[in-house]
């Protein structure tokens, strides 16, 4: 015979599990299958997700200020994203005593192991002469 839940009572369920409780704990307790407060938690997440949560607020705050420091290189960079890839090289070797390699790589469109390759094979040339 199965029994009705009241949505009240799914969502104290839900705020239970949320805060720590098991859905083990909640099934034996409430006498209701595991398979149905799991999928009671995913219906609430999904009505819930158009909340921003303070994980996603951080998460884009870090991209915006990657953003701005992309922007910044773009502007300050003696060459464009579509020069020769010589000129890219030699502009992130000239800037990278400013900024991170890591996203003069990303904002210049250049691999980080281009990049790599192209300082190694500089220092053997140098060390040559």
């Amino acid at each position: 015979m199965s029994k009705r839940v009241s949505k009240e009572q799914r969502q104290t369920i839900v705020k239970r599990y949320l805060n720590g409780e098991t859905a083990i704990q909640l099934a034996k307790e409430l006498n209701i299958a595991r398979s149905t407060i799991y999928l009671w938690i995913r219906r609430e997440q999904k009505s819930s997700s158009k909340k921003i949560q303070l994980r996603d607020f951080s998460r884009l705050k870090i991209q915006y200020e990657r953003s701005l420091r992309m922007i910044h290189i773009l502007q300050t960079a003696p060459c464009s994203v579509s020069a020769p890839l010589r000129e890219k090289l030699n502009a992130i070797v000239l800037m990278s005593k400013d900024y991170n390699v890591n996203i003069l790589c990303e904002a210049l469109k250049v691999a980080k192991g281009t990049y790599y390759n192209h300082i190694f094979r500089n220092k053997k040339k140098f060390s040559l002469c």
